[in-house]
């Protein structure tokens, strides 16, 4: 099962029992957390290459455009909720496995 996550302004939580750990975010703490846009680049692009599938065609998912995804993925740039909220359900993952350790402010 896929986890899933509801998103307010002020938090964002694991919704289901699919999830590794049930766990509630102030938003405040994500915004203001030190995120490694490294880590998080090297993760997508490893997503990317297990579902062998182009940058191309996850931008065309996306909507974005190819040198936006290309500077997420080199740690070059950083992404929205919205974003991650889309490559959660494309990758069928969930947001830790995304943003790794850098979900909790760790390099």
């Amino acid at each position: 099962m896929t986890c899933a996550y509801i998103v307010t302004k002020k938090y964002m939580m694991a919704a289901t029992s699919g999830c590794r750990r049930r766990s509630v975010f102030k938003m405040s703490d994500i915004e203001t957390t030190d995120v490694d846009m490294f880590t998080i680049g090297n993760n997508l692009r490893e997503l990317r290459e297990q579902k062998r599938v182009t940058q191309m065609q996850v931008v065309d998912v996306l909507g974005v455009s190819y040198t936006h995804y290309a500077k997420i993925e080199e740690g070059m740039r950083g992404m929205s909720l919205k974003m991650l909220i889309k490559l959660i359900r494309y990758f069928e993952t969930d947001a830790n496995t995304i943003l790794g350790s850098a979900a909790m402010g760790v390099a």
